[in-house]
């Protein structure tokens, strides 16, 4: 199962403090996820009568302006990848965009709105912030070593190249765990395998899991891998490997 994380924000609105200004009521934010495996966000707001979208904004830095917009982002002229900046239509009250590069940590996001009906309250006027995280990502090494993200094979037996898995599909790939299926390729090794013949099989299942951070490499890897052949081949067993931090 994906791992989607789900947040509900208190309907209060933040207005940027304007001198003489009226308060009016705004954007109201109601839910914000972001699924981890897919890398797609998702917010939905509510607008009042008179009230126009004007901005959504998310920071891995909670300061604001004095407008009310993040301290760190487009508006203050400093764009980094921590920051999310998107102009919805005037009439959307929701957001669905992948962001597939988004460097992991906590972000908070609002989104500000106009409203026509008031002519002296301040532009834009903001929800509350709501957060999401976005989870680091985890690699599967090779048998060098090096890491891999979503890799389309994986040679199994690293000593002699006989076990592979081959045109991998993922149906989950989190900070914890990554399930796919794939091609059995495999040497008979009849008579002896350097004169052995390799043969493939549809339908194999692959099980990567127990994450940790090797530093010797600096990142996050799966160190466990579990293998289940295809049920078509019932004379291979599943097995279980260890994915070391330097050589498997």
């Amino acid at each position: 199962m994906k791992r989607i994380l789900l947040v509900t924000v208190m309907a209060t609105v933040v207005c940027a403090a304007i001198p003489g200004a009226s308060t009016a009521a705004g954007p109201t934010l109601q839910t914000i996820s972001f699924d981890n495996g897919t890398k797609v966000l998702s917010v939905g707001w509510s607008l009042p009568p008179g009230v126009q979208t004007l901005i959504l904004e998310a920071n891995t830095n909670p300061a604001l302006d004095s407008e009310g917009y993040f301290l760190y982002g487009p508006h203050d002229g400093s764009y980094g990848p921590h920051t999310i900046f998107e102009a919805p239509d005037s009439n959307a009250t929701s957001w669905l965009h992948r962001y597939p590069d988004l460097p992991s940590g906590l972000y908070y996001l609002h989104v500000g709105g106009y409203d026509s009906t008031c002519n002296t309250c301040p532009i834009p006027e903001w929800t509350s912030l709501g957060t999401f995280t976005v989870a680091p990502k985890v690699f599967a090494p090779d048998c060098s070593g090096r890491p891999h993200y979503r890799p389309r094979s994986i040679t199994v037996a690293c000593g002699d190249g006989n076990l592979s898995l081959l045109k991998l599909r993922w149906s989950t790939w989190t900070s914890h765990v990554a399930t796919g299926v794939g091609v059995y390729h495999w040497n008979d090794c009849l008579p002896m395998c350097y004169r052995g013949h390799f043969h493939s099989r549809s339908g194999a299942h692959v099980k990567l899991y127990r994450v940790t951070r090797c530093k010797s490499k600096g990142f996050l890897q799966f160190t466990r891998m579990r293998v289940t052949p295809p049920r078509s081949l019932p004379r291979f067993k599943p097995f279980t490997q260890r994915l070391s931090c330097t050589f498997r």
